[in-house]
């Protein structure tokens, strides 16, 4: 696995334009198609009604400077009548009602702060709008960071936050700065582990500053290694301000606790294919093999050299299997996990591992698998042994199978309870039964499956007016794959079922197929089941 370092990444938090954004309700709402206005001396002002609950009450419209301070009461922009452009009351008479906005052509501002009061004179919406290009886009640069900091200690960061015409950005516009591993692995998720406002320091001779700054206070055992420095902007709830160009930063803390570890692993089907973790839809078979492989990192993104990998098989809150693997010159490392009969089938299962590292140990859990009962019917001929095999559910017990090579036949009986979805799915080596195959379920109407094509007969549910029950009700269905066939069979009814099939060819025709060609069939065969069993439900 290739380590890619993503240094210092800048978010920034702004919302929609459009009112009929995620998350906003029955309101009044500002609406702009832009936010950018160059040319324009009349900017239009929408206000949205959504659900028309404001219709015949008054609104204000409000429209000052976008420099005003945040109040930290109340979280809002404060506004004097000394940078009030616009404080207009209209009446709401339909969806949108638009107010226009004569840009002032006597003053150097740029921006301007548009905010929405109901009739209670309560904020419900705001938005920052512009009249010269690049003055929508925040900049963040010149971040300066110590290059080694010591745990336990205090150190400082600071940045040069603007516009896009290198001007001090809005005040309603916040900064922080966040501590953060390393992204050894792209698709992992960023977790921060310490954040801190970034506050805009006092500027000379009463100008605004450009510079923000936050003080940043590590615990004695903070993780030693490679953090990443991301500083975010927060417009919301102001909406105008556009993203920024990401930005690059790191630090490295020293002489504090052990480097974080970090794991990235799959987990490996029997059929030799792999998803990865947290797929929480495969399931496995009693008796399965189930492989882990990985890599184990520092959080520096460098791999972990001869650390042993512990790995336990859960069924909460008691381990029942554990293994364990030490990692190679790359960090690799596998994890056996040899399932056995005592184990209860149709159950969840969890994984958990840790890595024994620098006298700490660090866990990852939460990925699960299934586990499925099958039962193993060998058939031998010439020598030489086939099986066909049966995966239930827990709702479903399988009886027996017999194989009539005269009549070319195999029988299959099984039984539930009434009311319980019991699932059933068959894998039938080609070398046991092949040809044109005709199926019948308790010598009913033979259902005949030519070539590869697929069939599947439903019937129900059905039920008894008496009591409720359900009295018929079935799904019954089969294909063909590359050396093998499949029937599934959904029964809701309960009572005991016999599935007849019968093919053209049968045991006796194979003598001389060897052993690994009846394998693989039956690898593949198993494959199948296990999707089979989650695609043939009512």
């Amino acid at each position: 696995m290739a380590c890619s370092f993503l240094l210092v990444t800048l978010w920034i938090s702004v919302s929609s334009g459009n009112a009929y954004a995620y998350g906003k309700g029955c309101g009044i709402y500002l609406k702009f198609d832009k936010y950018v206005f160059v040319t324009e001396k009349v900017i239009p002002i929408g206000v949205e009604d959504l659900c028309q609950i404001y219709t015949g009450k008054t609104i204000a419209v409000t429209v000052s400077s976008a420099d005003t301070e945040i109040d930290p009461a109340t979280g809002w922009p404060t506004a004097t009548s000394e940078n009030t452009y616009l404080d207009r009351k209209v009446i709401v008479k339909d969806r949108i009602t638009q107010v226009d906005f004569e840009v002032p052509q006597s003053t150097q501002e740029y921006r301007f702060l548009i905010t929405l009061r109901d009739d209670r004179n309560e904020i419900t919406d705001q938005a920052i709008v512009f009249t010269k290009d690049g003055a929508d886009v925040i900049t963040v640069s010149d971040i300066t960071v110590p290059a080694t900091v010591m745990a336990g200690s205090e150190f400082k960061i600071t940045a040069r936050i603007t516009d896009g015409l290198g001007n001090p950005v809005a005040s309603v516009v916040s900064a922080t700065a966040a501590l953060q591993r390393p992204v050894c692995d792209p698709q992992s998720w960023l977790s921060s582990i310490v954040d801190v406002n970034l506050v805009r320091t006092a500027g000379s001779a009463g100008d605004e500053s450009i510079i923000y700054q936050g003080l940043v206070a590590l615990s004695p055992d903070f993780p030693s290694g490679m953090y990443d420095v991301v500083i975010t902007t927060h417009s919301s709830p102001y909406e105008g301000y556009r993203y920024p160009n990401p930005i690059t930063y790191q630090t490295r803390v020293e002489n504090g606790g052990p480097p974080v570890t970090t794991l990235f692993y799959n987990i490996r089907e029997p059929n030799g294919s792999i998803f990865s973790k947290a797929n929480n839809d495969v399931r496995y078979i009693l008796g399965d093999d189930i492989i882990v492989e990985g890599q184990a990192l520092t959080d520096d993104c460098l791999p972990l050299v001869g650390v042993r990998i512990v790995g336990d098989f859960y069924g909460y809150p008691t381990p029942l299997i554990r293994s364990s693997a030490i990692t190679d010159e790359q960090g690799n490392f596998t994890v056996h996990f040899q399932t056995y009969p005592l184990l209860q089938t149709n159950t969840q299962y969890f994984i958990t591992l840790k890595a024994e590292y620098s006298n700490n140990t660090y866990t990852w859990n939460d990925d699960y698998v299934f586990l499925d009962d099958v039962k193993k019917f060998p058939f031998e001929a010439n020598g030489i042994t086939s099986r066909a095999e049966v995966m239930a559910n827990q709702e479903g017990k399988v009886v027996s199978l017999t194989l009539d090579k005269d009549l070319k036949k195999m029988t299959v009986t099984v039984e539930s309870q009434r009311n319980d979805q019991a699932q059933y799915s068959i894998a039938i080596p080609s070398e046991l039964l092949s040809g044109d195959v005709i199926i019948q379920k308790d010598g009913g109407e033979p259902l005949t499956l030519i070539g590869s094509q697929y069939f599947a007969d439903q019937y129900g549910p059905e039920m008894d007016p008496a009591n409720g029950d359900i009295r018929h009700s079935y799904s019954l269905s089969a294909y063909k794959g590359d050396g093998f066939m499949m029937v599934g069979y959904v029964n809701l009814a309960g009572g005991r079922t016999t599935i007849d099939i019968t093919g053209t060819s049968v045991i006796p025709e194979f003598g001389t197929i060897s052993l690994l060609v009846t394998a693989v069939a039956i690898s593949a065969a198993l494959a199948a089941a296990k999707h089979f069993a989650r695609t043939t439900r009512l």
